[in-house]
């Protein structure tokens, strides 16, 4: 039997509202106090060249990083 999986995606307006307050906390000195499994990615975007920073979570599994946005 399968199970449906639903997909919900945050409101833009609340991504634009927490992102900027989790990247200062991972550039502040609280960050490992609150959680030290946060880092900023950063991404270039191929046409234009803007950079993107992106707060991620990250787990070690193994050889591999697993990242969740």
């Amino acid at each position: 039997m399968a199970v449906a999986i639903a997909r919900h995606t945050p409101l833009q307006r609340l991504i634009n509202l927490v992102n900027p307050l989790v990247r200062g906390l991972i550039h502040s000195p609280l960050h490992g106090a609150v959680d030290d499994a946060l880092i900023e990615l950063h991404v270039t975007g191929r046409k234009t060249g803007r950079v993107y920073r992106i707060p991620v979570g990250y787990i070690h599994d193994g050889d591999h990083l697993l990242v969740v946005t």
